[in-house]
């Protein structure tokens, strides 16, 4: 799953983070139930095909109020911009009508904003340990849901603009949306390891 991030610093004490995430998902299932969506009925025995695509967009700026030559510790403040894509296709009826392939989709964006913390130590000139956490839990109008996106890894600098490293992400993000046009909740967890590589400039 790939990952970009672009961050700089304003000052010694302030900085900007941009990350982009994607997160596909597709599954195939014969149904045990009967499901309707908007006006089309999915009957027990269809076989649907469902999509889901989330682009996540996450915007913070953080403070250092600690910020030595080995060590920094700091508090944020952001937003993530997730993007929901959602369809079901199969065997469905329009309004009682003949049974035939019929597809429905949602697209939703929902912004939620974070607040969050994180710190970096360096163990030696070469190695450093880093983690951060955002968090959320909150109804703003028509949203409403939380968040929790922490990860934690060790970098390896080789030289004055190059590094790699590895480490642990855990993302749990649910959102429940009411309007006029689309009412629902989604929920997604997913954990695991991470490498990634560093330019700097």
């Amino acid at each position: 799953m790939p990952t970009v991030l672009i961050g700089g610093r304003i000052s010694s004490k302030w900085r900007l983070e941009f990350e982009y995430l994607g997160l596909p998902q597709s599954a195939t299932r014969t149904i045990d139930r009967t499901i309707t969506i908007d006006d089309t009925t999915y009957n027990v025995g269809a076989t649907l095909q469902s999509r889901f695509k989330t682009d996540i967009y996450r915007f913070v700026v953080g403070w250092s109020p600690i910020k030595t030559d080995t060590a920094e510790l700091g508090f944020s403040i952001g937003g993530h911009i997730t993007n929901f894509d959602l369809s079901v296709s199969g065997q469905g009826a329009t309004g009682g009508g003949t049974v035939t392939l019929q597809t429905r989709s949602k697209s939703q964006l929902a912004p939620l904003p974070t607040i969050g913390t994180y710190a970096n130590y360096d163990l030696s000139e070469m190695f450093s340990l880093y983690g951060r956490i955002d968090f959320f839990a909150l109804t703003i109008d028509k949203y409403s849901g939380h968040l929790v996106d922490a990860q934690a890894g060790v970098q390896a600098r080789f030289a004055k603009n190059f590094g790699i490293g590895a480490g642990y992400r855990f993302v749990d993000y649910r959102v429940g949306i009411k309007n006029g046009d689309w009412r629902g909740r989604v929920e997604y967890k997913f954990h695991g390891p991470l490498v990634f590589a560093e330019l700097a400039f």
